[in-house]
């Protein structure tokens, strides 16, 4: 598993304390098959978003297709802060990234989202291709 924090870096604020967080997080699990993405990206987002969990979904999944990528978002709550969660998985790598807003007041726009997922992704792949 691989995990990179984004740049640039956005200032989050909770109870008068100011703190600079990258924009995302995102984590990258290479495999030699992923035989369902779909499925695999259902799989990642009940793992990490659980119904009874610290984060709280707010409203319904997003589910988007670009080729032979699968991607699935849902917008939620941490500790007060509106985040965007993507996930994402070709036949070679399942990955989930992050998004948390700038000025931490509202949730990532998900057209915005999907254009830097697919780009995350597509980046990912490309170096793992070229091992």
């Amino acid at each position: 598993m691989t995990t990179c924090r984004g740049f640039p870096l956005i200032e989050l604020t909770k109870s008068g304390t100011t703190v600079a967080a990258p924009d995302l997080i995102a984590r990258t699990e290479l495999s030699r098959t992923v035989p369902d993405p779909v499925a695999a990206v259902g799989k990642a987002m009940a793992a990490s978003l659980p119904r009874d969990g610290q984060r709280k979904p707010v409203g319904e999944p997003t589910v988007a297709a670009s080729g032979t990528l699968a991607l699935a978002c849902q917008h939620n709550v941490a500790d007060g802060f509106p985040m965007a969660s993507w996930f994402w998985a070709d036949y070679g790598a399942v990955g989930a990234i992050d998004y948390f807003p700038p000025g931490g007041t509202q949730h990532f726009a998900m057209t915005q989202a999907v254009e830097r997922t697919e780009e995350f992704a597509g980046t990912a792949l490309r170096n793992a291709d070229s091992r």
